[in-house]
């Protein structure tokens, strides 16, 4: 009945000029239900749209630009005004449609793409209430099994609220707004129980990990800044009530201030940065630690709780791949139930030992000790030792005799 509705079959729209000729769009069929009087009055208003297995294609000028079709006869020019739109779609839906985008030096293919939504117009105002977007991509850090929200656009700003995007069981809510002339924005996102193995890959990183975040952000073409609050496992830490205030560009986040509980009850406040860039992550953190346990960052390794500053260097946060490099000025502290006044001095730690650079100098009371060497967390232990002992008596009950005091000097080689 073409009072009411109507149905579509074989639609094909084609772009062609002296250089280039394709299909843009090929639809089998559409079909729409609508207010007849609606259409008689310019106001275009339609219960449903259902759209199914649409195949869409873009291709891009090697100069810049896309083949599209001028949007009117002879195109727009400057300074001319364009008409109101006035209509409403109630239930749009596109059903297992596809999209290839044609670059100059790469190709991206969308497939699977399933929507449900509703559409509004107003003048110069588009609103849509998306309800359900899914797609899968050539390429996965593009590929979204979730999508939702409420969307408004108007005088080349968007705006989004109770946005959501996901992948797997992972949801990411959103709300904030786009100015699309200035390509900047600003949002607010929240998440609990965010599987960051999932929802990294949006950004082409790979992180693995759960956390509960919450964040808000400023970004334009240079990068992302904001600052952010999470809580959960990331990498090679666990996170309690973490703040960060950010910058993120070029593949390189930079931690301006970092403060919180790390580690189980490690508390850190300092400032750092992580590299993205290469094939293994790079990162480096100057920091105060309070409570600092080896054995929470590295397992089977050796009970701790460290007081200090650090600068610390690492590459990798797969724990096998793990290097790190520390500068290390410690205060009263403990390692492997040995007490410490201070220590300081350079090591380095990997996953199944400890090398301590020459020398590292640690004091306990009036006794001083410099040392070197490799310790390993489960086998092999390899160090020379100066030590200047002042006071023996400190060490009763830590040493193999009963009651040692006096003084004295010693250098030794320990081995086995």
């Amino acid at each position: 009945d073409l009072l009411s509705g109507v149905v579509l079959r074989n639609i094909i729209i084609t772009y062609h000029d002296s250089v280039k000729e394709f299909n843009l769009a090929e639809i089998p069929r559409v079909e729409a239900h609508y207010s007849l009087s609606g259409l008689l009055s310019g106001s275009y208003y339609f219960s449903s749209v259902q759209i199914d297995s649409a195949r869409f294609s873009l291709i891009a000028k090697d100069s810049g630009g896309w083949y599209l079709p001028p949007l009117a006869p002879g195109g727009y020019s400057a300074g001319t005004p364009a008409s109101s739109l006035s209509g409403r779609i109630s239930d749009l839906q596109i059903n297992d449609a596809s999209f290839t985008l044609m670059r100059p030096t790469d190709t991206v293919n969308f497939s699977d793409i399933n929507l449900v939504a509703s559409l509004k117009a107003e003048g110069e105002t588009y609103a849509a209430d998306l309800e359900r977007l899914s797609f899968q991509s050539s390429r996965e850090n593009v590929e979204l099994d979730h999508g939702s929200g409420k969307f408004t656009f108007a005088s080349g700003l968007l705006s989004f609220q109770d946005g959501s995007i996901g992948r797997g069981s992972s949801r990411l809510k959103l709300n904030g707004q786009f100015d699309i002339r200035q390509f900047a924005g600003s949002v607010n996102l929240t998440a609990d129980n965010l599987n960051m193995n999932e929802i990294s890959r949006f950004g082409g990183l790979n992180l693995h990990g759960e956390l509960d975040i919450n964040g808000n952000f400023d970004f334009d073409r240079s990068g992302i800044k904001g600052s952010l609050d999470l809580a959960g496992d990331l990498e090679i830490m666990e996170y309690k009530n973490l703040h960060a205030d950010l910058r993120f560009m070029d593949k390189r986040l930079y931690l301006d201030s970092i403060y919180g509980t790390i580690l189980d009850k490690c508390a850190i406040d300092g400032k750092g940065e992580i590299d993205f860039s290469g094939e293994t992550e790079k990162y480096e953190l100057r920091a105060a630690l309070t409570g600092f346990n080896l054995n929470g960052l590295i397992k089977n390794s050796f009970e701790s709780e460290l007081n200090g500053d650090i600068y610390m260097r690492g590459n990798s946060f797969r724990t096998k791949q793990m290097v790190l490099e520390v500068d290390a000025a410690f205060y009263e502290s403990i390692f492997h139930d040995y007490h410490l006044h201070s220590a300081i001095g350079s090591m380095q730690i990997t996953t199944d030992s400890i090398v301590f650079y020459d020398p590292f100098i640690i004091e306990y009371f009036k006794n001083m000790f410099s040392f070197h060497g490799k310790i390993e967390y489960k086998d092999k232990i390899n160090i020379e030792i100066a030590a200047q002992l002042n006071n023996l008596e400190r060490y009763q009950g830590k040493l193999f005799i009963d009651k040692p005091a006096g003084r004295g000097y010693a250098e030794a080689k320990l081995s086995g």
